[in-house]
């Protein structure tokens, strides 16, 4: 999570690589703070007020057989996530997807700065209209539930 606000780093669960290559570019950085764990509380109060979210997931399996929690909560809090992966279900132009190096991450990281007002400008009309907090509510569920066992 990058919090312009805070000025902090959260890295949680990120490939040892990238992790260093953060911490080496915070260092730089008189303004920005480090963290590599952080509890609940402390990680969503700097995901409401990041305007970057990293998302990395190295296990495929795991992607591919799990339901995205982590997304839908990212898509509801932050402007742009970097991610390494997709979901069917979450297609947006605010998911920048790179390919889990370094490199890549810094490559989109130029590449959304470009476009951030943009991207912003998305992200207030996703909240607004609740593009994805409805999709994905209970309530919208439970809605569908008893349609679907009312046809039965």
């Amino acid at each position: 999570v990058v919090s312009k606000k805070n000025k902090e780093i959260i890295t949680k669960k990120l490939p040892k690589e990238i992790r260093k290559k953060i911490q080496e570019l915070s260092l730089k950085q008189s303004n920005l703070k480090l963290f590599y764990e952080a509890d609940r509380e402390t990680l969503l109060d700097h995901l409401i007020n990041s305007d970057i979210a990293f998302n990395y997931l190295s296990n495929q399996q795991f992607i591919s057989g799990s339901f995205p929690s982590k997304m839908v909560e990212l898509i509801n809090f932050s402007p742009v996530i970097l991610s390494n992966f997709s979901v069917q279900n979450l297609k947006t132009d605010r998911i920048i997807l790179f390919d889990g190096t370094t490199e890549d991450a810094c490559r989109k990281i130029i590449q959304i700065r470009k476009r951030f007002n943009e991207l912003m400008d998305q992200f207030e009309h996703d909240v607004k209209k609740r593009v994805f907090l409805d999709r994905f509510s209970i309530e919208k569920k439970s809605v569908e539930m008893r349609k679907f066992i009312d046809e039965i």
